[in-house]
Protein backbone atom coordinates (compact mmCIF):
# COMPACT_ATOMS: atom_id res chain seq x y z
CA UNK A 1 0.00 0.00 0.00
CA UNK A 2 2.91 2.23 1.11
CA UNK A 3 4.73 1.55 -2.57
CA UNK A 4 1.35 2.74 -4.52
CA UNK A 5 1.40 5.68 -2.35
CA UNK A 6 4.92 7.03 -2.89
CA UNK A 7 4.39 6.01 -6.40
CA UNK A 8 1.63 8.16 -6.79
CA UNK A 9 3.16 11.06 -5.37
CA UNK A 10 6.45 10.48 -7.67
CA UNK A 11 3.88 10.64 -10.26
CA UNK A 12 1.99 13.73 -9.51
CA UNK A 13 5.61 15.27 -9.02
CA UNK A 14 7.10 14.55 -12.41
CA UNK A 15 3.68 15.44 -14.10
CA UNK A 16 3.36 19.16 -12.71
CA UNK A 17 7.00 20.09 -12.47
CA UNK A 18 8.96 17.99 -14.66
CA UNK A 19 7.86 20.27 -17.61
CA UNK A 20 10.18 22.95 -15.97
CA UNK A 21 13.18 20.90 -16.75
CA UNK A 22 12.35 20.75 -20.08
CA UNK A 23 11.87 23.84 -21.42
CA UNK A 24 13.94 24.81 -24.13
CA UNK A 25 13.72 28.32 -23.43
CA UNK A 26 16.15 27.69 -19.80
CA UNK A 27 18.71 26.47 -22.09
CA UNK A 28 18.26 29.28 -24.93
CA UNK A 29 18.36 31.66 -22.11
CA UNK A 30 21.41 30.31 -20.51
CA UNK A 31 23.46 29.95 -23.53
CA UNK A 32 22.91 33.68 -24.65
CA UNK A 33 23.80 35.17 -21.28
CA UNK A 34 27.28 32.73 -21.31
CA UNK A 35 27.91 33.60 -25.13
CA UNK A 36 27.22 37.55 -24.14
CA UNK A 37 29.27 37.13 -20.72
CA UNK A 38 32.14 35.32 -23.21
CA UNK A 39 32.00 37.99 -25.31
CA UNK A 40 32.56 40.50 -23.16
CA UNK A 41 35.80 38.60 -21.35
CA UNK A 42 37.21 38.09 -24.64
CA UNK A 43 37.07 41.92 -26.05
CA UNK A 44 38.69 43.27 -22.56
CA UNK A 45 41.57 40.71 -22.89
CA UNK A 46 41.41 41.36 -26.80
CA UNK A 47 41.59 45.31 -25.56
CA UNK A 48 44.68 44.97 -23.30
CA UNK A 49 46.20 42.72 -25.91
CA UNK A 50 46.36 44.94 -28.84
CA UNK A 51 46.54 48.16 -26.69
CA UNK A 52 43.22 49.05 -28.84
CA UNK A 53 39.96 50.02 -27.05
CA UNK A 54 36.95 47.99 -27.52
CA UNK A 55 33.02 48.37 -27.81
CA UNK A 56 30.91 46.00 -26.72
CA UNK A 57 27.53 47.12 -27.73
CA UNK A 58 23.98 45.01 -26.49
CA UNK A 59 20.29 45.20 -27.21
CA UNK A 60 17.42 43.35 -27.74
CA UNK A 61 18.73 42.03 -30.88
CA UNK A 62 21.48 40.58 -29.85
CA UNK A 63 25.51 42.09 -29.37
CA UNK A 64 28.43 43.59 -31.09
CA UNK A 65 32.12 43.66 -30.66
CA UNK A 66 33.77 46.11 -32.09
CA UNK A 67 37.51 47.28 -32.36
CA UNK A 68 38.82 51.14 -32.58
CA UNK A 69 39.83 51.26 -35.97
CA UNK A 70 42.72 53.94 -35.18
CA UNK A 71 43.56 52.77 -31.66
CA UNK A 72 43.66 56.34 -30.97
CA UNK A 73 41.85 56.48 -27.54
CA UNK A 74 41.28 60.40 -28.03
CA UNK A 75 39.26 59.77 -31.65
CA UNK A 76 37.74 56.52 -31.31
CA UNK A 77 36.54 54.85 -34.39
CA UNK A 78 35.09 51.26 -33.43
CA UNK A 79 34.63 50.27 -36.78
CA UNK A 80 37.05 47.68 -37.03
CA UNK A 81 35.56 43.83 -36.83
CA UNK A 82 37.82 41.69 -34.61
CA UNK A 83 38.58 37.88 -35.42
CA UNK A 84 36.42 35.45 -33.52
CA UNK A 85 38.91 33.07 -31.56
CA UNK A 86 38.64 29.56 -32.67
CA UNK A 87 37.18 29.81 -36.04
CA UNK A 88 39.03 33.47 -37.01
CA UNK A 89 36.39 34.65 -38.78
CA UNK A 90 35.89 37.94 -38.89
CA UNK A 91 33.06 39.69 -37.08
CA UNK A 92 32.56 38.85 -33.49
CA UNK A 93 28.78 39.84 -32.90
CA UNK A 94 25.01 37.08 -31.94
CA UNK A 95 22.00 38.81 -33.70
CA UNK A 96 20.02 35.60 -32.74
CA UNK A 97 18.44 36.80 -29.22
CA UNK A 98 15.96 33.67 -28.02
CA UNK A 99 12.01 34.48 -28.17
CA UNK A 100 11.16 36.13 -25.08
CA UNK A 101 13.82 37.35 -23.73
CA UNK A 102 14.22 40.29 -22.38
CA UNK A 103 17.88 42.81 -22.28
CA UNK A 104 18.31 45.49 -20.44
CA UNK A 105 21.78 46.94 -19.94
CA UNK A 106 22.42 50.09 -17.53
CA UNK A 107 25.21 51.16 -19.39
CA UNK A 108 25.41 50.60 -23.54
CA UNK A 109 27.49 50.11 -25.27
CA UNK A 110 30.68 49.44 -22.59
CA UNK A 111 34.29 50.56 -24.08
CA UNK A 112 36.70 48.36 -23.19
CA UNK A 113 39.96 50.34 -22.32
CA UNK A 114 43.87 48.49 -22.58
CA UNK A 115 44.13 49.22 -19.03
CA UNK A 116 41.53 46.85 -18.14
CA UNK A 117 39.38 49.60 -16.94
CA UNK A 118 35.47 49.86 -18.42
CA UNK A 119 34.09 53.21 -19.52
CA UNK A 120 30.80 54.47 -20.85
CA UNK A 121 30.45 56.02 -24.74
CA UNK A 122 31.86 59.41 -23.37
CA UNK A 123 34.92 57.30 -21.88
CA UNK A 124 34.73 57.86 -18.63
CA UNK A 125 35.42 54.89 -16.51
CA UNK A 126 32.05 53.64 -14.88
CA UNK A 127 31.77 52.40 -10.65
CA UNK A 128 29.72 49.98 -11.94
CA UNK A 129 27.00 48.48 -15.12
CA UNK A 130 24.57 45.71 -15.10
CA UNK A 131 23.52 43.62 -17.80
CA UNK A 132 20.28 41.57 -17.21
CA UNK A 133 19.70 39.01 -19.56
CA UNK A 134 16.22 37.29 -18.89
CA UNK A 135 16.38 36.14 -15.51
CA UNK A 136 19.96 36.75 -15.69
CA UNK A 137 22.50 39.29 -14.60
CA UNK A 138 25.58 40.26 -15.97
CA UNK A 139 27.89 42.49 -13.20
CA UNK A 140 30.74 44.57 -14.21
CA UNK A 141 33.21 46.57 -11.86
CA UNK A 142 34.05 49.41 -14.07
CA UNK A 143 37.72 50.37 -12.02
CA UNK A 144 38.99 46.87 -12.34
CA UNK A 145 37.23 45.44 -15.30
CA UNK A 146 35.95 42.49 -13.34
CA UNK A 147 33.20 40.62 -14.95
CA UNK A 148 30.55 38.04 -13.50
Amino acid sequence: MEIIVVLVLIGTLASVGGGQFFSRDNFDERFFYDDSLQALRYGQKLAMASGCMTQFSISGSGYTLKQDANCNSASASFTQDPFRPGTYTTGYANATVPSGISITPSVNPLVLAPTGEIKNSSLTTISTATIVIGSRTINIDGPTGFVR
